[in-house]
């Protein structure tokens, strides 16, 4: 998606941030959320969690370390609505959040999926 929205990400607001939908390398049904700006790369929105997966049209956002703020930056672009599901990520008390994608970032996210070789 082209239109900028604005992400606060550790105390620091970005108000031009774009939205790119990969996978990862390992995972190519795993959907990956990266965050670019004019400046460069900002950060990637989601993580990929061995013990759980997110439910179908969801996504797993990493809002913890650097990226805190990311999950109600992401909710109050409309990017994503959330489900209330928290996952633990490790031994330091750091949790992932699962948010339903919304219209039409879901059908975007899809896309990129499917072209991309299993």
């Amino acid at each position: 998606m082209d239109d900028p929205i604005t992400v606060k990400l550790a105390g620091r607001t970005y108000a031009d941030a774009r939205l790119k939908w990969s996978a990862y390398a390992a995972l190519p049904h795993a959907p990956a959320l990266r965050l670019d700006s004019d400046e460069g790369p900002l950060a990637t929105a989601t993580v990929y969690l061995t013990h759980q997966e997110p439910a179908a049209g969801c996504i797993l956002v990493k809002d913890w370390s650097e990226n805190e703020g990311m999950f109600d930056s992401l909710v109050a672009a409309d990017i994503i609505l959330p489900t209330g599901r928290v996952f633990p990520v490790n031994e330091w008390g750091s949790n992932a959040r699962e948010g339903i994608v919304l219209s039409p970032y879901i059908e975007e996210m899809e896309r990129v999926l499917e072209s991309l070789p299993l």
